[in-house]
């Protein structure tokens, strides 16, 4: 829905703008998918450490914040990821209909 309002406002705004907003979705998409390889090995070490201070202090220890901080760490991850494909399956299916019209109008010229 954002994707689609993003390419109609390029009625109301230059074409280098909303190229340039768009460049910037795909480069954090780009981002996203990088670190997705990787993330486990940046997640677990740190729930690991929540694990074992746990053990040591007890979940009262470690405080409600930190508790919530480890219960949405992994959460938070998985929900950018799965926002991140809608967001990609949705250029992907604006890239075929402007493609189609592309075509469509250089058949025509």
């Amino acid at each position: 829905e954002n994707i689609k309002n993003l390419v109609q406002k390029e009625s109301s705004s230059s074409n280098s703008d909303v190229l340039q907003e768009l460049s910037s979705i795909m480069d954090v998409l780009r981002e996203i998918r990088e670190r997705e390889s990787g993330i486990e090995q940046e997640i677990c070490p740190v729930l690991d450490m929540y694990n074992m201070l746990e053990r040591f202090v007890g979940s009262q220890g470690l405080g409600d914040q930190e508790n919530d901080n480890k219960e949405v760490l992994r959460y938070r991850w998985e929900c950018l990821v799965d926002y991140a494909e809608r967001v990609t399956d949705e250029l992907s299916d604006l890239q075929e209909s402007f493609k189609r019209k592309l075509l469509r109008d250089i058949k025509e010229f």
